[in-house]
């Protein structure tokens, strides 16, 4: 059953990674190859295997040697031996080195130890780091034992480690070789032979660490950091309980499992239900067409997209986008770019109402202008409508209700034109069934957080993904509050086939494709609805004659001369979505022998491991 949750944990995962982040690095698997010397110093090699996403200068590594809460396990000093990249070995740079070097690398002394900073320029390619360092004085040599404690993985990174392995041998048999792992759960340590141990763990989490405690024969070293004091039985002591802690960790783990399980059933079952039922009294439209190729009613691309998206699906800039085209089409308002002296490309965009007259608009569309553009004048830029709307608390609160109004206007829009209408039979138990599914889901979560063990965090992720899902239910219930009448269902359908259309238009064996004019009015919509861009290029392939007469011709036809001209309509699109995001948005407001490790590496605080990113800049 745990396999199984985890296979569903990870395939949730991988449809969720649908994008990256610009010049990142992630970290496949890090082996590390510690010898301890007779001299008490350590010699580690560590090879790390670098996932490399976009364009990246190099990276950094920070060995901090300084341990403030146990000062005898800190190292004296620390060599650098070698750095190697993909196995071609760098060398050390006396002199400052800047961004785009390569082969080379540089050491500096940061707090508590030394940073060596590789400079190898890398672009969308795997790369694997060697470095060999000695960290001096790290035996620590007691009357009954020897003890090395170090923290080989730190906390220092922003993602998870695949797979980690760290080999430590000794320089010599023992016969009281003893390896202490303290780190996430799940990991695992042994005692591979009389004189080496290894540690492994796969999936570190970001922010997890691992320490290795190795007690050994004293006579196996010769160390100047010397404690003339007994030391095993103490450190046996603090060990056992912390492995009596994790074991109680794992056990109540495993218990709560089954009744997480339990609960997610329950809580994946009742909104599941609920939706179903919801579905069940949804009315299917007559309308089953692939294609329709008119509007089945002009009442407004953001009306549209109420009818489209549900009384409650957010009325986003391409509908304030989408509405002003329409207003622009209908010679009510025009659209100036603005630039400096010098320059191709506008700073700002200016916006003119040219027709006082707004008798012929909806009550939505009069309220556009009014309330939501010009509301102290016929004139205006957008840089000035995100300053204005943003000044101060007062104007944001007025720009704020404005937009809420406009939304709540398009809904009247759309009953008046019999698309919506209200429903409250049974809506509010199938909300409190949705609300209780939700708290379960949540209160596992919470639960598998607190106990933090890898099998109850995969429940409490699951559930955690189970809530959004039930939330989305919850949604459509309260949508059914006012839902779509049966001309709305039918309109729905026709959108689709008429979006369709669009985007396929061109493909079609057809040849009559109307005027330019009709098409100018059917880019509105397909402003709205997120297609704009394709259709023009359809255009341009189906009125190849217009489009080279488009100095002639388009001056007629504002929205699609704007939309026609890729570059401007992206600019202007861009400065519109901008100015509107800024100027109607909500203001903020203030608030021993081996086995699995222990959790004492998670109750300090320390920089002891850390790689960072050489981004690229400047500096």
């Amino acid at each position: 059953m745990i396999r199984i949750v985890k296979l569903f944990i990870l395939i949730i995962g991988i449809c969720l990674m649908t994008s990256v982040y610009a010049g990142t690095a992630y970290v496949d698997n890090i082996d590390i190859d510690a010898k301890i010397n007779s001299d008490g110093s350590m010699t580690v090699t560590e090879t790390t295997l670098w996932d490399i996403e976009e364009d990246l200068n190099g990276v950094y590594r920070d060995i901090i040697i300084e341990n403030s809460e146990n000062p005898i396990n800190s190292s004296s000093g620390v060599v650098i031996d070698s750095v190697l990249v993909n196995g071609e070995e760098f060398n050390y740079s006396y002199t400052t080195l800047y961004n785009g070097a390569s082969g080379m690398y540089n050491i500096n002394d940061i707090d508590g130890g030394k940073q060596i900073k590789i400079f190898t320029p890398s672009s969308d390619e795997y790369k694997t780091t060697t470095i060999t360092y000695t960290l001096y004085d790290v035996v620590v040599k007691y009357n009954d034992i020897a003890e090395v404690y170090w923290n080989f993985i730190g906390s220092g990174w922003d993602h998870g480690i695949n797979d980690v392995r760290i080999d430590i041998t000794l320089p010599g048999d023992s016969q009281t070789l003893k390896i202490f792992a303290h780190g996430p759960l799940h990991g695992y340590s042994a005692i591979s032979s009389t004189d080496s141990v290894v540690l492994e763990v796969q999936r570190l989490r970001s922010g997890e660490m691992v320490d290795a405690r190795l007690l050994f024969d004293n006579s196996l070293v010769d160390t100047t950091k010397i404690v003339y004091s007994d030391a095993l039985e103490s450190i046996l002591s603090k060990e056992e309980k912390l492995a009596i802690e994790a074991n109680i960790k794992r056990e109540n783990a495993k218990k709560a499992l089954y009744v997480s399980i339990a609960i997610v059933t329950i809580a994946l079952i009742i909104p599941i239900g609920v939706y179903l039922s919801f579905k069940k009294k949804t009315a299917k439209p007559t309308f089953k067409g692939k294609y329709y190729r008119e509007l089945p009613e002009d009442y407004g691309p953001a009306v549209m997209s109420k009818v489209l998206n549900g009384t409650l699906g957010v009325t986003s800039s391409c509908d304030m986008l989408a509405t002003l085209l329409d207003l622009v089409r209908r010679k009510y308002v025009e659209i100036e770019a603005m630039y400096k002296e010098g320059k191709n490309k506008p700073y700002d965009y200016n916006l003119k109402l040219i027709k006082t007259d707004l008798a012929e608009l909806n009550s939505q569309e009069k309220l556009f202008v009014t309330e939501l553009i010009f509301v102290d004048g016929s004139e205006i830029a957008l840089k000035e409508l995100s300053k204005k709307n943003t000044k101060n608390l007062k104007a944001q609160n007025r720009a704020v209700k404005a937009y809420e109004k406009w939304k709540e206007k398009i809904e009247e829009v759309a009953k008046e034109k019999d698309l919506l209408k209200i429903k409250k039979d049974k809506i509010a138990k199938d909300i409190l069934k949705c609300v209780f599914a939700l708290l379960l889901s949540v209160s596992v979560a919470v639960f598998g957080l607190i106990m933090n063990y890898e099998d109850i965090l995969v429940i409490g992720s699951i559930t955690l993904f189970l809530g959004i899902y039930e939330l989305v239910f919850v949604v459509l219930q309260i949508n059914d509050l006012i839902i779509r009448t049966k001309k709305g269902i039918e309109h729905k359908a026709m959108w689709k086939a008429f979006k369709k259309f669009l985007q396929d238009f061109s493909k079609l064996d057809e040849r009559d494709y109307k005027s330019i004019a009709i098409w100018e009015h059917y880019l509105v919509y397909a402003t709205a609805l997120g297609i704009s861009k394709k259709v023009i290029k359809q255009l341009k392939i189906v009125f190849p004659t217009e489009f080279e007469e488009s100095s002639n011709m388009f001056g007629t036809y504002a929205t699609i001369n704007l939309l026609s001209d890729t570059d401007a309509f992206s600019s202007f699109s861009s400065s519109f979505s901008a100015a509107t995001t800024t100027a109607f948005s909500a203001p903020s407001s203030s608030s021993g022998s081996g086995g699995g490790f222990s959790g004492g590496a998670g109750g300090r605080r320390r920089r002891w491991w850390r790689w960072r990113i050489l981004a690229i800049d400047n500096k």
